[in-house]
């Protein structure tokens, strides 16, 4: 339904906004716990949202007969890229949840601001041996 009137690169840069714009608002207003319940829940609706575009994109973009290797590499590379984030987390942990929570939101922007490269779906053909 989304798709129908955004491309899915407004979509993803939009909802990475949004996702450091919540955590932002999490981090400024901590000691609200019904702030907090609502950025969570509001967190999840837009992991809800980015997860089926993010599918979409990799298969648009990842040809049909090496998709299954390369989505493997590619989950290889998300675990490390998990670390990393984790120990940079760790930096702004000295300064307790609200530190957290900045970080997470500079972290979501830098994600945010990564180029999303499209290329169109082309025909698929059998592969050559």
């Amino acid at each position: 339904m989304l798709n129908r009137k955004l491309s899915y690169s407004v979509l993803m840069y939009t909802s990475g906004l949004l996702s450091a714009f919540g955590l932002l608002l999490a981090a400024l207003f901590q000691n609200q716990l019904w702030m907090i319940l609502c950025v969570v829940l509001f967190l999840r609706w837009v992991g809800a949202i980015r997860y089926p575009i993010y599918s979409q994109l990799s298969n648009n973009i990842i040809p049909s007969h090496v998709r299954a290797t390369t989505i493997s590499l590619l989950s290889i590379l998300d675990s490390l890229f998990d670390l990393v984030i984790f120990l940079l987390l760790i930096a702004f942990a000295l300064e307790g949840i609200q530190g957290i929570l900045f970080g997470g939101a500079v972290i979501a922007l830098i994600g945010s601001a990564l180029p999303i490269q499209q290329r169109e779906k082309l025909p698929s053909s059998p592969i050559n041996r």
